[in-house]
């Protein structure tokens, strides 16, 4: 079976039922073969924008698969906060250069994830990641399960 076409029906309904600024967006989903688990979302042009997930992707539970969908639809949320340009040129800084920083900027998308619903999904992901050495060196940038769930309670998100 391929495992794309369900997640990119599984990305559509999302977009529509809790991200629908986005609707208007040509979101791509795209997925590969290399490494572990992982997405990451794009945002390459003013009218190109990409998510993508790793094929490990397919290995992990469907709630964690929502979770990792989330955050990654919430990158793009908080994308739309900045010009286009800004984004390009800011983005990448980030990522590359001030990993100081990323802390605050995975926190923004993060609390996007809990405000659309999406709360448990993210922990569940979370706890993937905490216990995957694949995932050691960035999982220091992430809410852990405790954070998510003590964040969603103070503000009264679904979990």
């Amino acid at each position: 079976m391929d495992w794309a076409k369900p997640t990119r029906i599984l990305l559509r309904s999302m977009i529509k039922e809790s991200f629908p600024e986005l609707s208007v967006k040509r979101i791509v989903l795209w997925s590969f073969g290399l490494g572990p688990f992982w997405g990451t979302s794009w945002w390459l042009l003013p009218w190109v924008r990409i998510i993508i997930v790793t094929h490990k992707s397919r290995d992990i539970s469907h709630m964690a698969l929502m979770g990792l969908l989330a955050h990654e639809l919430s990158h793009q949320v908080v994308y739309r906060r900045y010009f286009w340009i800004r984004y390009v040129f800011r983005t990448p800084w980030i990522y590359i250069f001030r990993k100081d920083l990323i802390k605050g900027e995975e926190a923004q998308v993060d609390k996007v994830v809990m405000e659309r619903g999406f709360g448990r999904h993210l922990c569940v992901l979370t706890k993937i990641i905490d216990q995957d050495p694949d995932h050691e060196r960035v999982k220091k940038y992430y809410f852990t399960p405790t954070e998510i769930e003590a964040y969603c309670q103070e503000n009264k998100f679904k979990f």
